[in-house]
């Protein structure tokens, strides 16, 4: 027979093509394979290793290109990839073949994709979704970054994701796939996780050392319980992607991706010079089985894609076809298609006892010296933003709500600008600030378009609660003395301003409102109160050049508000009753002195030093009983960012990516740059390269810099916070190497007393007290950060005290239950930290505290930091960065913000910075208590933080003041349980989350259990309840449907093990029938509900 024609194997008649004496022949009857591909679970082996082959894509929304940019597959100078032909490509490739599997995971570019399509189109993907060969996990907004994102953010944009889901597919994610962010948090597991749904989480980075190690002992994976609270119950299996190498990419080797040019395809003709099938089968064998001995149990996944794969998703699919049938063939392992979902529910069915965690994957380090700890506080005006609009969301839907403005059945809220906006903003390079400046710019732009949306439904919100025909305009600019309307209206001979101020908290609450004027007013008056209201007028503070501030701040308290209330105030203006303004004296400073002045407001006393003019010690008279007192320092100081070549000049610092390399060989150097930067670096021109021929991936990097670990080369840069020296001591900013301020100022008012401290030309801080308060506010502006000297530097607002807290210390799980940490250590291995300042900070999202048996001293932010303590009694947040090196983890630029950025296409200067650079603003929240009483103190304010009042302003009279949560449903509503969520999803229908607040052993009381009524919460807010039906988490489906898989654990590591958040009554966890009546709460429990309300005739604002 014709040898073609003659192959042993499954064959079909086709068109081949045979080579001949060099020519190649056309042939009629040829043979094309027919390979034998199988999917989970019907291909389980009771006898070998199962693999699981799961392709998937990792698409970023947004990083080193727009969302849209990446979405469109435009700008592709800097990157190329487009997410739309990603999906063009492979969803006609699972339908050639109902074992292919394909994993997606980012919903803001799947939804815009499907929407995107003909009718007949998105039936085909329905009838993909329903085989399971197209398979969603997390299926949030995006991938959500865990150290730099607050719960209640997490929360949004996953269940933005899920809605699209459920509604369009009837889809329920059931596995948690963070492969990307750069470390993971206990909120994550426990509440993003076991709470959405979740059985499984799936991640690849986790600290290089500890990695080592687990591979060592078959530890990759294992049971994580992750929080105190919830207990034992509340646990998802864990797992590492990519082969357990730190990434989430495919087995060396087997990359076949359209754009790997170092591809190498299973080429299976035997007449063909490069068959290869042998080698090919045995690399992965190799592979699979290396990868079987560090886990337990007789299957492993394989995570077959990286970043914006699968464009040519046939290439994908042919190689893996062949890699199934041959190895399968081979019989020494068995592969098949599989997704994450089937993995998790074979190690479940395997039954294996895994070892338990409890605390979290926090810090990231892939290298010796190289912690990602720096990405805690870079961007930090950005992160300001994104977390103010967060809190604001939730207040916009509150009053969109109350005021009757929720969606008609079958239309959108006019608030999904925002809360699209926010879901993208959480991304693992969004918030985090690890994206290009140029992609920044572009979030921030969605936010503020959301924004201005939703200032439309607050401002209608609250003219409707106050009962007003006069249109009310929000200031988003308060924070730099901004208020157009305020300053219209005194800037007039005579004139009005009205202020309606809206509680969102559902308690009761006294704030301060500063309201920028150009002059002082005469009177201040709330409406439904006869007496007139003490105020001060202050100078405002110093503002960044250009904010147009105005020159005085009206200081007022709203005395007491309602729950989700309104309040009116208006402000008079008439030159000839002139209120003076306050006046700021000076503090004679003098080097050497022992002498103090003291600042006080009854119930905190600061003292500040005549020599230095800083703070050095802090009293809090509690219950009226014996003072805590506390010796206490606060300055500013900055480490200098290591370079490993710093560069000449600020424009050299972006110059990589407009680097010529020509014919540029980093092995022998032949045809390379002579420049030192470059010469020194090899692998800088390695990645260059990579960069310009547009492979560039974050694993691609991840496996290029191995050689970080030895060489001392490791610059600081947006991901990674590295000091010049690994034990540099800080430099203070100040007159003088102590850091004594340059200039004091004291204020005593009857509504604010402030100190304010010019430290240097680009720092200072104003400190306020105010009557009734046991928090003191330290409002600090830094900027713009000197760069004259060549050096990046990294900012840090210092507080040291007296208190002993040896080497421990707390910081928040992204705003929920605290972790304590201990200075040096790791609570799952012995670690090596080689860099001890950077290796020891953490997330800090909303506080850190330090505590002996005396006091607790706490800080709390309004953003996301990086904190720690690096001596005992000490705290230290970093609040501003200005690097001039890449640290080369991808993002192929300094975190060198400034006003503008040139064009990356541009030839004279690609990328570069012009303008101002950024000057950051912000407030720390200090507080000293009894330890007993801290945690109560911090989590009152801690929310007031998230959810400030809403204030919106008027040239013309309003009404008068909204009742609010009724007197009745303040009681019915406890003190540690809060409103997370109010919000309208449809005519008629609410969806309502209420969260206690404490977490276990926190305060002696509010951690408890408590029972609400939940009917009685509805009705005193003007909602009659018809239903309520508790859901999970996300709102995807009824909490009593869902069913969690028990895993087991070694022994000791129980699901039996008592914990103290349990409660007799396990209503709380869903297992009894839901009665909205009496609905219980265990510690730090959210339990989310779907109400359906009447309102008997009148809109809900219409309280009593």
């Amino acid at each position: 027979c014709f040898p073609l024609a003659c192959r042993k194997g499954p064959t079909k008649m086709g068109i081949g093509l045979l080579s001949v004496g060099g020519l190649w022949l056309l042939l009629g009857a040829a043979a094309a394979r027919v390979y034998d591909t199988q999917a989970a679970p019907e291909a389980y082996s009771d006898t070998v290793l199962n693999v699981h082959i799961v392709p998937h894509t990792h698409d970023d929304v947004g990083w080193l290109k727009t969302v849209d940019q990446y979405y469109y597959g435009a700008n592709n100078s800097i990157q190329h990839a487009g997410v739309r032909y990603i999906l063009d490509s492979t969803i006609p490739e699972l339908e050639k073949d109902p074992s292919r599997r394909f994993t997606y995971v980012e919903v803001a570019f799947f939804a815009r994709w499907f929407y995107d399509q003909t009718p007949d189109m998105q039936e085909r993907v329905r009838h993909l979704v329903k085989r399971g060969q197209l398979d969603f996990v997390n299926g949030g907004w995006c991938m959500h970054d865990e150290a730099t994102t607050h719960y209640v953010a997490m929360v949004d944009q996953t269940t933005l994701g899920h809605s699209f889901l459920r509604r369009e597919f009837d889809f329920k994610p059931r596995a948690g796939w963070q492969i990307d962010p750069f470390g993971h948090s206990s909120t994550q597991a426990a509440l993003l996780s076991y709470e959405a749904g979740f059985d499984a989480l799936f991640f690849g980075r986790i600290d290089y050392q500890d990695r080592e190690l687990r591979q060592k002992t078959r530890e990759c994976e294992g049971v994580w319980q992750a929080s105190p609270s919830a207990g034992p119950q509340n646990e998802v299996f864990w797992s590492l992607t990519g082969s357990y190498n730190g990434n989430y990419g495919p087995p060396s080797g087997f990359n076949f991706d359209l754009f790997n040019d170092n591809a190498v395809p299973v080429m299976d003709d035997k007449y063909l010079a490069d068959y290869n099938v042998p080698s090919r089968v045995e690399g992965i064998v190799q592979a699979a089985l290396s990868q079987a001995g560090q886990t337990k149990g007789n299957h492993i996944m394989m995570t077959m894609g990286l970043d914006f794969m699968y464009e040519a998703a046939a290439e994908w699919y042919d190689n893996l076809d062949k890699l199934i049938h041959y190895a399968n063939l081979d019989g020494r392992i068995k592969l098949f298609y599989s997704t994450p979902t089937k993995y998790m529910e074979a190690k479940h069915v395997e039954g294996t006892a895994w070892a338990v965690k409890k605390d979290d994957f926090f810090p990231y380090a892939d290298a010796a010296n190289a912690y990602w700890t720096g990405y805690f506080t870079s961007r930090p005006a950005f992160k300001l933003y994104e977390r103010v609009t967060s809190g604001f969301l939730q207040a916009a839907r509150q009053l969109e709500a109350l005021s009757g403005q929720g969606p008609a059945a079958g239309k959108t809220s006019a608030l999904l600008t925002l809360e699209a906006a926010q879901g993208v903003s959480q991304h693992h390079d969004g918030v985090t600030g690890t994206s290009k400046q140029h992609v920044v710019f572009d979030y921030a732009m969605r936010l503020a378009n959301g924004v201005n949306k939703a200032d439309e439904v607050a401002s209608r919100g609250m003219e409707v609660l106050v009962g007003t025909d006069a249109a009310l305009s929000r200031c988003p600019l308060l924070n730099v003395s901004v208020c157009p309307v305020a300053s219209e209206v005194s800037s007039r001979s005579q004139g009005t301003l009205t202020i309606v101020a809206y509680n969102p908290l559902a308690r009761v609450r006294r704030e301060t409102i500063r309201i920028p004027v150009q002059r002082a007013p005469s009177t201040v008056f709330k409406q439904g109160q006869a007496e007139a209201v003490s105020f001060d007028v202050v100078p405002a503070p110093p503002s960044p050049a250009g904010a147009e501030a105005a020159p005085l701040e009206v200081v007022f308290s709203t005395g007491d508000m309602a729950p989700l209330g309104a309040a009116t105030f208006e402000l008079t203006f008439s030159r000839n009753d002139e209120r003076r303004a306050a006046t700021l004296q000076d503090v004679p400073l003098v080097p050497g002195s022992t002498e103090v002045f003291r600042v006080s407001n009854g119930l905190v006393t600061l003292a500040f030093s005549k020599a230095t003019g800083r703070l050095v010690r802090m009293g809090h008279a509690q219950d009226q009983q014996q003072e805590v007192a506390v010796d206490l320092d606060q300055g500013f100081y900055y480490y200098t960012s290591f370079n490993a070549t710093p560069p000449a000049t600020n424009a050299d610092a972006s110059a990589a990516e407009g680097l010529d390399l020509g014919d540029c060989d980093p092995a022998t150097w032949e045809g390379c740059p002579t420049d030192d930067l470059y010469v020194r670096n090899p692998d800088l021109v390695r990645r260059v390269q990579a960069f310009q021929a547009r492979h560039l991936s974050a694993v691609d990097l991840h496996r290029d810099l191995g050689n970080l670990r030895i060489a001392d080369t490791q610059n600081s840069g947006a991901y990674i916070f590295r000091p010049s020296t690994p034990d540099m001591a800080a430099i203070p900013v100040g007159a003088d190497a102590q850091g004594a301020a340059e200039a004091v100022k004291v204020l005593r008012g009857t509504e604010v007393v402030e100190v304010r401290q010019q430290f240097s030309s680009w720092l200072n801080q104003t400190i306020r007290l105010f009557p009734g308060s046991d928090t003191v506010e330290l409002e600090w502006t830094v900027g713009e950060v000197p760069i004259e000297d060549q050096l990046g530097k990294e900012v840090v607002s210092r507080f040291s005290s007296s208190v002993a807290s040896g080497d421990a210390f707390s910081t928040d799980s992204n705003g929920r239950e605290f972790l304590e940490r201990r200075r040096g250590l790791r609570p799952s291995w012995d670690a090596t930290i080689r860099e001890p300042i950077a290796g020891n900070y953490y997330p800090v999202n909303m506080g850190i505290y330090v505590q002996d048996e005396e006091a607790q001293l706490t800080v709390l932010t309004d953003r996301s930091q990086g904190g720690s303590s690096l001596a005992s009694g000490e705290v230290e947040l970093m609040v501003h960065r200005r690097t001039l090196l890449d640290d080369s983890r991808g993002v192929g630029e300094p975190l060198n913000e400034t006003s503008f950025i040139t064009s990356y296409a541009d030839t004279d200067c690609a990328a570069c910075r012009e303008g101002h650079a950024l000057v950051a603003r912000g407030t720390h929240y200090l507080q000293l208590a009894q330890p007993r009483q801290a945690l109560r103190q911090l989590r009152e304010k801690a929310q007031e933080v998230f959810s400030p009042v809403v204030t919106a302003f008027s040239s013309a009279g309003a009404g008068a003041a909204s009742a609010g949560l009724s007197r009745e449903a303040r009681e019915v509503l406890p003190e540690n349980v809060q409103l997370m969520t109010l919000q309208a999803v449809g005519e008629g229908e609410l969806l309502v989350r209420l969260e206690h607040c404490y977490a276990v052993g926190e305060d002696p009381v509010l951690s408890r259990p408590v029972a609400v009524n939940v009917t009685g919460v509805m009705a005193a807010l003007g909602f009659e309840t018809l239903s309520a039906n508790e859901l999970t988490l996300t709102a995807n489906q009824p909490r009593r449907k869902l069913r969690h898989l028990n895993w087991n654990t070694i022994a000791g590591e129980d699901l039996d093990a008592p914990y103290l958040g349990q409660s007799s009554e396990d209503e709380g966890r869903g297992t009894v029938v839901f009665n909205a009546e009496h609905v219980l709460f265990t510690p730090m429990q959210i339990r989310t509900m779907l109400i359906k309300y009447t309102t008997s005739g009148g809109a809900p604002g219409d309280r009593v």
